[in-house]
């Protein structure tokens, strides 16, 4: 009994929170039936037609821009991009970053914080989306699934990280990785849960997305280590997590081992201001052996 009180209960909580009224008799349903009915009847038994309102809606897009108008970018982007990563993670990286003493780098201004923004957005979706992915997952002998688009995403997001790390001040490096991330598992998210919603298949996605932000932390730590020793090392890291230490060719690890150094070589190469406002537009395997 208790528990059916408590289902009573919550169901007309969340009818009054979506502002649909609970009715508890078959009166108050049957009274809303017939005035419903009273009020369509004039309509269906008219022949004009309803005139197309004269105030033009408004587009998802011209939303973003009226929310980017009344509050700055960094409250929208924490308003409607949610972390995937754990809450006691959380707690735990705060207190590592609360001891991180920042002596030499100066505070951001809010203009510079915009432009980290508006720089870890774009920079996101060009680590998801700009990279030649058929040709790479052919070169690299992968299967074309959701898992190697995943893992190529993490690797161009490290590599990209990697290249910015070094120019950047500690604060302004923060701010962009940070929006980088949020932006890149809310991708991430909205991907999965569409496949699972066409292949009607049931379970949780914050679950998953659990297991793909763990795999991103042992990516980053075993590819810095790999990228500082010899190309063994690296292969070794690479074969771990992009391969996950399944059977494969080795000619085809050694190209990936050298089109991550030549991509790395590459980026040396651009200006971080470039990347920052221009965003990157990643080379195919065959233009990196070529430059």
């Amino acid at each position: 009994m208790l528990r059916l009180y408590f289902r009573k209960n919550y169901f007309h909580l969340f009818c009054n929170s979506i502002g649909v009224c609970s009715f508890s008799t078959k009166s108050e349903i049957n009274r809303l039936a017939v005035n419903t009915q009273s009020a369509i009847e004039p309509l269906e038994s008219t022949s004009q037609t309803i005139p197309e309102p004269k105030v033009k809606l408004k587009t998802s897009f011209d939303y973003v821009q009226d929310q980017l108008k009344s509050k700055s970018l960094e409250e929208y982007v924490k308003s409607t991009i949610q972390s995937a990563i754990p809450k006691w993670l959380q707690r735990i990286l705060l207190k590592v970053f609360k001891k991180v003493h920042l002596k030499d780098t100066k505070p951001l201004t809010s203009e510079d914080a915009d432009i980290l923004d508006r720089a870890g957005l774009k920079l996101q979706y060009d680590c998801a989306n700009n990279f030649p992915y058929l040709e790479l997952i052919k070169a690299f002998g992968m299967p074309d699934h959701i898992s190697s688009w995943y893992k190529l995403t993490l690797l161009h997001t490290w590599l990209v990280l990697l290249r910015l790390q070094v120019s950047l001040e500690a604060a302004a490096y923060f701010r962009l990785r940070h929006t980088l991330f949020r932006a890149m598992w809310n991708d991430i998210e909205k991907r999965v849960d569409q496949i699972k919603h066409e292949l009607e298949i049931k379970g949780g996605v914050k679950k998953d997305l659990r297991k793909m932000s763990m795999l991103y932390y042992q990516a980053v730590y075993e590819l810095d280590e790999g990228v500082l020793g010899d190309d063994t090392v690296l292969a070794a890291a690479l074969w771990r997590n992009i391969y996950s230490c399944e059977e494969f060719d080795p000619i085809q690890l050694n190209a990936l081992v050298r089109y991550v150094r030549a991509t790395i070589f590459w980026l040396d190469t651009l200006d971080a201001n470039t990347i920052i406002i221009d965003g990157i537009k990643w080379k195919s395997p065959k233009e990196l052996f070529e430059y």
